[in-house]
């Protein structure tokens, strides 16, 4: 998020742990995410999200690299290399 304008909006519900977003204020993206992720028997845990490289895709903004970070899995990245629109199956 470095360099980039953003507000940090807190999401809360009923009892459920608040989440935490950034959206970048020119483009409307989504940045980042914060929730404390629920564990059966053990309480909650911090992961935080963070996407980037956000492009237009056939009137649709998506972003082509993510990533999520937690105590448990530690740092999974996840990059989409091609988007192809309107792709017919036999």
């Amino acid at each position: 998020q470095a360099g980039k304008s953003f507000v940090t909006v807190r999401l809360v519900k009923g009892d459920a742990p608040p989440v935490e977003v950034d959206v970048e204020l020119a483009t409307g993206d989504l940045l980042a995410v914060r929730v404390q992720e629920l564990i059966d028997g053990a309480g909650t845990m911090p992961k935080t999200m963070t996407f980037e490289s956000w492009q237009d895709f056939d009137g649709l903004r998506l972003p082509l690299r993510g990533a999520s970070d937690d105590l448990t899995n530690g740092r999974i990245v996840a990059e989409t290399t091609g988007l192809e629109a309107q792709v017919t199956f036999p």
